[in-house]
């Protein structure tokens, strides 16, 4: 269900919690994605071989051990998917912090960029502008930084497979 069909109820109950104005108010939404458990559960399902979990069991492998040795390096390129999927998510939500916050020094660079926007158009201020186009490249910039640096997950989680004998 997107962030926004729910804003309501996230206000409603917020305000019975006293959240907010508090930035936990952005963060406990975005630490549950309903989407990110569904590609997780079926990356899984088809990345990681049932026969190779059993070969650890017969091998005398702990669940544990199973998990970080055998199953967890073969998720990692769903969970950088996943981890890039929420933050882009979060990072590019408008609706929820301009309700959940009042108070202009807690508003993220989406956010105020809109209300500069707004700004500029009703009281036809054209120095606000060049500000606007330079805080787009400055919102956009960490996701391309974080892209960058996931990309080799993806890169590597396509040629696991590849190997020959």
């Amino acid at each position: 269900m997107p962030i926004g069909a729910i804003t309501l109820p996230l206000y409603l109950v917020y305000s019975k919690a006293h959240l907010i104005n508090s930035i936990w108010g952005m963060i406990l939404p975005s630490l549950v994605a309903p989407v990110g458990v569904y590609l997780m559960r079926t990356y899984i399902r088809l990345s990681v071989p049932r026969e190779l979990v059993d070969a650890a069991r017969i091998d005398g492998a702990s669940e544990i051990r199973i998990f970080f040795r055998v199953a967890l390096p073969l998720m990692v390129p769903g969970l950088m998917t996943v981890l890039l999927l929420s933050v882009a998510g979060v990072w590019n939500n408008y609706f929820l912090p301009l309700i959940i916050f009042s108070n202009n020094n807690l508003f993220p660079l989406t956010v105020g960029m809109g209300l500069w926007s707004q700004h500029a158009t009703t009281s036809g201020d054209q120095n606000l502008y060049p500000l606007i186009v330079m805080g787009g490249l400055v919102t956009i910039a960490p996701l391309i930084i974080l892209f960058l640096i996931l990309q080799r997950y993806w890169r590597g989680g396509l040629l696991l497979g590849s190997i020959a004998n």
